[in-house]
């Protein structure tokens, strides 16, 4: 972030730094708990776990979530949103572990 700013030859006070890098951290972050939050499933189904997060989010009756739609750009919407949801509240409960692994994990 230094970089790109001292590169663009933006000047901007020390405060808005401080916001513009606190969000891009929590960008980048919340991606990487998302692809990793999202590879739990697989990794559960590769060590013979019965359930997983994803197969209980589609199936879930409450809501109509297919994690194949936009050409499987659902699931990983969802894996951002368990993400961003775990690390600015204390969680809704609509997604939630199923296994040991995810529960590890989370």
């Amino acid at each position: 972030v230094d970089v790109m700013l001292s590169e663009l030859k933006i000047d901007i006070d020390l405060s808005l730094y401080r916001v513009i890098k606190l969000n891009i951290v929590m960008i980048v972050v919340c991606h990487w708990c998302g692809c990793l939050w999202y590879m739990m499933a697989s990794l559960s189904i590769l060590f013979g776990q019965s359930q997983n997060w994803r197969e209980a989010d589609e199936n879930n009756e409450l809501f109509s979530i297919s994690h194949s739609d936009f050409g499987g750009f659902a699931a990983y919407l969802r894996s951002i949103y368990w993400a961003i949801v775990g690390m600015s509240t204390v969680g809704y409960g609509d997604i939630v572990p199923t296994n040991i692994i995810e529960t590890t994990f989370a």
